[in-house]
């Protein structure tokens, strides 16, 4: 499941609802409270967007020798860190 920071739906909403044009699906009542969205993928399985309260955006990338990379948004590009 993608995670997100709070507020994120109206983002999440425009790239996967607009730009890629899957169908927001209805989240469970007992579920709503806790924010995030639902959609749904043409193969019928489910895309869960939720909301992490400690969430750090972060980029993976591989470098030339097929490495792994993790960046940390606001890092120093000096702390990126092997992952993989």
């Amino acid at each position: 499941m993608p995670c997100a920071g709070a507020g994120c739906e109206a983002q999440a909403r425009a790239f996967f609802g607009v730009f890629l044009g899957l169908t927001e699906l209805v989240k469970p009542e007992a579920l709503r409270r806790n924010g995030g969205v639902w959609f749904g993928l043409p193969d019928g399985r489910q895309l869960h967007v939720g909301v992490a309260p400690e969430f750090v955006p972060r980029v993976l990338l591989h470098d030339r020798s097929g490495n792994r990379l993790e960046v940390v948004q606001g890092a120093h590009p000096a702390r990126m860190v092997k992952v993989g």
